[in-house]
Protein backbone atom coordinates (compact mmCIF):
# COMPACT_ATOMS: atom_id res chain seq x y z
CA UNK A 1 0.00 0.00 0.00
CA UNK A 2 2.99 1.95 0.52
CA UNK A 3 4.07 1.65 -2.64
CA UNK A 4 1.18 2.19 -4.23
CA UNK A 5 0.57 5.80 -2.77
CA UNK A 6 4.42 6.56 -3.05
CA UNK A 7 3.77 5.93 -7.00
CA UNK A 8 0.62 7.94 -6.71
CA UNK A 9 2.51 11.09 -5.47
CA UNK A 10 5.46 10.71 -7.45
CA UNK A 11 2.57 10.96 -10.66
CA UNK A 12 0.74 13.76 -9.27
CA UNK A 13 3.71 15.66 -8.46
CA UNK A 14 5.15 15.02 -12.22
CA UNK A 15 1.88 15.92 -13.66
CA UNK A 16 2.03 19.12 -11.54
CA UNK A 17 5.49 20.02 -12.91
CA UNK A 18 4.50 19.05 -16.18
CA UNK A 19 1.41 21.50 -15.67
CA UNK A 20 4.21 24.22 -14.36
CA UNK A 21 5.86 23.83 -17.38
CA UNK A 22 3.58 24.35 -20.06
CA UNK A 23 1.95 27.08 -18.36
CA UNK A 24 5.73 28.67 -18.17
CA UNK A 25 5.41 27.95 -22.32
CA UNK A 26 2.02 29.05 -22.51
CA UNK A 27 2.64 32.63 -20.76
CA UNK A 28 5.76 33.13 -23.10
CA UNK A 29 4.47 32.33 -26.14
CA UNK A 30 1.18 34.64 -25.16
CA UNK A 31 3.74 37.43 -24.54
CA UNK A 32 5.94 36.84 -27.44
CA UNK A 33 2.78 36.71 -29.46
CA UNK A 34 1.16 39.72 -28.25
CA UNK A 35 4.00 42.42 -28.30
CA UNK A 36 5.91 40.75 -31.09
CA UNK A 37 3.86 39.62 -33.12
CA UNK A 38 0.54 41.80 -32.08
CA UNK A 39 -1.58 38.30 -32.15
CA UNK A 40 -2.08 37.10 -28.16
CA UNK A 41 -3.02 33.77 -28.14
CA UNK A 42 -6.71 33.85 -27.03
CA UNK A 43 -7.74 31.84 -23.60
CA UNK A 44 -4.46 31.49 -22.33
CA UNK A 45 -4.71 33.84 -19.20
CA UNK A 46 -7.83 31.25 -18.34
CA UNK A 47 -6.07 28.41 -19.24
CA UNK A 48 -3.11 29.30 -16.95
CA UNK A 49 -5.10 30.78 -13.74
CA UNK A 50 -8.05 28.56 -14.15
CA UNK A 51 -6.62 25.03 -14.82
CA UNK A 52 -2.51 24.58 -15.31
CA UNK A 53 -2.49 26.98 -11.64
CA UNK A 54 -4.65 24.77 -10.16
CA UNK A 55 -3.17 21.76 -11.08
CA UNK A 56 0.44 22.81 -10.26
CA UNK A 57 -0.89 24.18 -6.89
CA UNK A 58 -3.17 20.81 -5.61
CA UNK A 59 -1.47 18.20 -7.19
CA UNK A 60 1.99 19.42 -5.70
CA UNK A 61 0.02 19.43 -2.34
CA UNK A 62 1.13 15.71 -1.11
CA UNK A 63 4.28 16.31 -1.76
CA UNK A 64 5.03 19.87 -0.29
CA UNK A 65 3.35 18.04 2.47
CA UNK A 66 5.19 15.27 3.18
CA UNK A 67 8.54 17.41 3.09
CA UNK A 68 7.24 20.27 5.43
CA UNK A 69 7.30 22.88 2.97
CA UNK A 70 4.15 24.53 3.28
CA UNK A 71 4.27 28.23 3.34
CA UNK A 72 3.84 29.26 6.62
CA UNK A 73 4.85 31.94 9.39
CA UNK A 74 7.07 30.36 11.94
CA UNK A 75 8.65 33.64 13.32
CA UNK A 76 7.22 33.72 16.16
CA UNK A 77 6.43 29.34 16.53
CA UNK A 78 9.83 28.29 16.23
CA UNK A 79 10.75 30.33 19.41
CA UNK A 80 7.93 28.96 21.28
CA UNK A 81 8.86 25.38 22.99
CA UNK A 82 6.46 22.59 24.90
CA UNK A 83 2.99 23.06 25.65
CA UNK A 84 2.94 26.93 24.44
CA UNK A 85 3.75 25.84 20.96
CA UNK A 86 1.39 22.38 20.95
CA UNK A 87 -1.50 24.59 22.04
CA UNK A 88 -0.90 27.30 19.50
CA UNK A 89 -0.13 24.57 16.76
CA UNK A 90 -3.62 23.30 17.44
CA UNK A 91 -5.46 26.48 17.48
CA UNK A 92 -4.43 27.28 14.25
CA UNK A 93 -5.45 24.04 12.77
CA UNK A 94 -8.96 24.67 14.40
CA UNK A 95 -9.08 28.14 13.18
CA UNK A 96 -7.63 27.00 9.98
CA UNK A 97 -10.50 23.94 9.56
CA UNK A 98 -13.35 25.50 11.12
CA UNK A 99 -12.44 28.68 8.25
CA UNK A 100 -12.63 26.04 5.71
CA UNK A 101 -15.74 24.67 6.54
CA UNK A 102 -17.76 27.60 7.24
CA UNK A 103 -16.06 29.22 3.97
CA UNK A 104 -17.83 25.18 1.96
CA UNK A 105 -20.84 25.87 3.25
CA UNK A 106 -21.13 23.54 6.23
CA UNK A 107 -22.35 24.43 9.44
CA UNK A 108 -19.81 23.72 11.88
CA UNK A 109 -21.72 21.26 14.51
CA UNK A 110 -23.07 19.18 11.72
CA UNK A 111 -19.41 18.95 10.58
CA UNK A 112 -18.38 18.05 14.43
CA UNK A 113 -20.95 15.51 14.39
CA UNK A 114 -20.33 13.79 11.50
CA UNK A 115 -16.41 13.92 11.61
CA UNK A 116 -17.63 12.11 15.38
CA UNK A 117 -19.26 9.51 12.90
CA UNK A 118 -16.89 8.83 10.94
CA UNK A 119 -14.07 8.48 13.85
CA UNK A 120 -16.02 6.09 15.69
CA UNK A 121 -16.38 4.15 12.11
CA UNK A 122 -12.86 4.17 11.63
CA UNK A 123 -11.95 2.79 15.13
CA UNK A 124 -14.70 -0.06 14.59
CA UNK A 125 -15.01 -1.19 11.20
CA UNK A 126 -12.12 -2.71 9.56
CA UNK A 127 -9.27 -2.36 8.07
CA UNK A 128 -8.30 -0.51 11.15
CA UNK A 129 -11.05 -1.13 13.76
CA UNK A 130 -8.67 -0.40 17.05
CA UNK A 131 -11.36 -0.95 19.22
CA UNK A 132 -12.66 -4.28 17.87
CA UNK A 133 -8.47 -5.24 18.03
CA UNK A 134 -8.59 -4.29 22.08
CA UNK A 135 -11.93 -5.94 22.60
CA UNK A 136 -10.76 -9.06 21.06
CA UNK A 137 -7.10 -9.11 23.10
CA UNK A 138 -8.50 -7.95 26.09
CA UNK A 139 -11.33 -10.55 26.21
CA UNK A 140 -9.03 -13.43 24.77
CA UNK A 141 -11.93 -14.06 21.88
CA UNK A 142 -11.49 -13.84 18.17
CA UNK A 143 -11.97 -11.04 15.63
CA UNK A 144 -14.92 -12.51 14.26
CA UNK A 145 -17.04 -12.81 17.09
CA UNK A 146 -15.84 -9.39 18.15
CA UNK A 147 -17.17 -8.41 14.98
CA UNK A 148 -19.92 -10.15 15.01
CA UNK A 149 -20.76 -8.65 18.40
CA UNK A 150 -20.65 -5.22 17.08
CA UNK A 151 -22.65 -6.13 13.61
CA UNK A 152 -25.72 -3.98 14.51
CA UNK A 153 -23.43 -1.43 15.82
CA UNK A 154 -22.39 -1.50 12.45
CA UNK A 155 -25.16 -1.18 10.94
CA UNK A 156 -26.40 1.72 13.03
CA UNK A 157 -23.41 4.17 12.37
CA UNK A 158 -23.51 3.61 8.74
CA UNK A 159 -27.54 4.33 9.12
CA UNK A 160 -26.99 7.70 11.22
CA UNK A 161 -24.42 8.78 8.73
CA UNK A 162 -26.62 8.57 5.55
CA UNK A 163 -29.66 10.26 7.52
CA UNK A 164 -27.82 12.80 8.41
CA UNK A 165 -26.12 13.71 5.05
CA UNK A 166 -29.54 13.52 3.93
CA UNK A 167 -31.16 15.46 6.84
CA UNK A 168 -28.37 17.72 8.02
CA UNK A 169 -31.38 19.48 10.29
CA UNK A 170 -31.68 16.34 12.40
CA UNK A 171 -28.62 17.13 13.93
CA UNK A 172 -28.88 20.72 13.71
CA UNK A 173 -32.77 20.28 15.74
CA UNK A 174 -31.67 20.72 19.58
CA UNK A 175 -28.69 23.74 18.74
CA UNK A 176 -31.55 25.42 17.13
CA UNK A 177 -33.76 25.29 20.15
CA UNK A 178 -31.22 26.45 22.94
CA UNK A 179 -30.90 30.11 20.49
Amino acid sequence: MRRWLDGCERLLTLVAALATFIMMLLTTADAFGRYLLNRPILAAYELTTNYLMVAAIFLAMPYAYRLGANIRVTFLAERLRGKVKLAIDYAVQIVSILYCITSLGFDPIWFGVMSMLMLSMGLVFPPVGMIAFVVASSANVSLVKVYTGTSILMIALVLTTVLLMVFPQIALWLPATMK
